[in-house]
């Protein structure tokens, strides 16, 4: 008899512990707590442009003969904009760094330089050559033709010349570097 009931509390005891774990387990899942949140995700994306040009190569101004009373005319200047998508820009260009007295953003006088006092005046413009001068100012600059996407360059022409008749202007290599601006 003390083998039965040996048994029998063996079996009593091992039913109890698996219920009692059960009891825990089940507690414990039952128990359990949980929340939950958001988690916020944020990027801010700037206007921004990158400007790239090709310059304007006037070549040989002859002011005796040739260009005399004819300008010297180019149109193979460029300037290549592009700008983050929903960006619209004006393209100004400043006064040069050789700009003549009274110059100013909105009505520049810009001049190449071959050396001290020796000036050679040229003119930039946005739409023809002899056309509307292409200034720096909002009012002057060349508003891009529609607002960017992101992946399209707008390409503008530059258009140049050198009036005709400077015959002052001495014999050498005349530069001047110009500033663009994307305002937007």
């Amino acid at each position: 008899m003390k083998t039965k009931q040996f048994k029998i509390r063996a079996l009593r005891l091992a039913l109890t512990t698996t219920l009692a774990t059960g009891a825990i387990i089940y507690g414990t899942e039952s128990r359990a707590a949980a929340d939950t949140n958001t988690l916020q995700i944020s990027a801010e994306i700037l206007e921004t442009c990158d400007i790239t040009t090709t310059p304007v190569t006037f070549g040989e101004y002859d002011p005796v003969v040739l260009h005399n009373t004819t300008n010297l005319d180019n149109t193979a200047g460029q300037i290549t904009v592009l700008c983050s998508a929903g960006t619209v820009a004006t393209i100004l260009l400043d006064d040069g760094a050789n700009q003549a007295a009274g110059s100013t953003a909105a009505v520049p006088l810009r001049q190449m330089i071959a050396g001290a006092g020796q000036f050679l005046s040229y003119n930039l413009y946005k739409d023809s050559v002899g056309g509307t001068v292409w200034g720096g100012d909002v009012a002057t600059g060349l508003l891009t033709t529609t607002a960017f996407t992101g992946t399209n360059s707008q390409i503008m022409t530059v258009f140049a010349s050198i009036p005709a008749g400077q015959t002052a202007a001495p014999v050498g290599n005349y530069t001047d570097t110009v500033i663009v601006t994307a305002s937007y």
